[in-house]
Order: structure tokens, then C-alpha cells, then sequence
């Protein structure tokens, strides 16, 4: 089964949004604080992630059987288009949003020093926290981190919307 890549770009457009939203909904008003409130929007997204494979199997699928694997490639394709809209996201948050780095950077002082490590330990882990909070590493783990979600959302939605081959018309041909 080919990949219908514009059904599949429009499904990854959806998806992407709806975590575009949920993102900034997490990070502005409750700080990236709400926990509870991430479990249930990681739980929306993967709802919505599997809405999106639904959709294109109902309306870009074209001819043939949308199968396990053939429904994991296309998860990857649209998880490929989200990944980027992802990447972009976190890549542009941490580069022109200074209070958002502040923050995070405050955070993370906060934490090292809570472990109570011998100085020159804490000022070694907090140069490699600073490298991770660079935009072009958290675009880069955005876009990583949507992928590898991407693979296992397909996964698990693919065990609800496979659709079984028939192998009894084929084989009829055959005799």
C-alpha cells in the first residue's frame, strides 16, 4: 500500500495543532507545572493521534488493506509531519521566549542544588543542562521525541483499526 502523503501531512497538520495548543496551555498559564493536567493531555494527544490514522484510513487509504504494518507506516509518515511541526515549536519557544529559559534555567539550579553535590560536580551538571535548554537541541528532541510517540501510538492503534486480509479470494485465483 502506497502512502498518500498529502492525507497524510493534513492528519500530522491536525495533530500538531491540537499539541501545539496543549503545549502552550501547559507551559503559560500553569507554568509547565500542572502534572495531572499533562496525563490527560498526553492521553488526548494519543487519542487524537489514533483519530488521525482512523481519518485517513476512512477517507486517503485508497485501494487495497489497511493492515498492521501498512497502518505503522503510515503513523510514521504522519508521525514524521508532527514531528517537525513539533520540532519547530520547541525550537522556537526556547529561542525567543527568554522567560521560558529563565525559568527553566531557575528550575534546574533549584534541583541541583537540592542534591547537594560537591561544587565543582554541580557547576559541571549545570553547563550540560544549559547545552540541553539550546533551541537547536530542544527542536531536535521535539522532533525525536514525536517520532518515537508517533511509533507507539501507531502501535497501539493499529491493534483497533486493522483490517483483516482475505486470504481465501486470493488463494480462489490461484486454483
Amino acid at each position: 500500500m502506497k502512502v498518500n502523503f498529502q492525507g497524510a501531512s493534513t492528519c500530522a497538520l491536525c495533530v500538531g495543532l491540537l499539541d501545539v495548543v496543549l503545549t502552550l496551555i501547559i507551559l503559560y498559564p500553569f507554568g509547565g507545572q500542572a502534572t495531572a493536567l499533562s496525563y490527560l493531555f498526553g492521553l488526548i494527544k494519543l487519542v487524537a493521534f489514533a483519530g488521525a490514522l482512523w481519518y485517513y484510513k476512512k477517507n486517503y487509504k485508497g485501494e487495497g488493506t489497511f493492515t498492521y504494518g501498512a497502518g505503522i507506516k503510515v503513523g510514521l509518515v504522519i508521525g514524521l509531519f508532527y514531528g517537525i511541526i513539533m520540532g519547530a515549536l520547541q525550537f522556537c519557544l526556547f529561542q525567543f521566549d527568554n522567560q521560558l529559559v529563565a525559568r527553566m534555567t531557575e528550575e534546574l539550579k533549584k534541583a541541583v542544588a537540592q542534591m547537594q553535590l560537591p561544587p565543582e560536580m554541580a557547576n559541571q551538571m549545570m553547563d550540560s543542562m544549559q547545552i540541553s535548554l539550546s533551541p537547536i537541541t530542544q527542536g531536535f528532541g521535539g522532533f525525536f521525541n514525536t517520532i518515537v510517540f508517533a511509533l507507539f501510538a501507531s502501535l497501539i492503534a493499529m491493534i483497533f483499526l486493522k483490517e483483516k486480509e482475505d486470504y481465501n479470494s486470493a488463494m480462489q485465483g490461484i486454483q
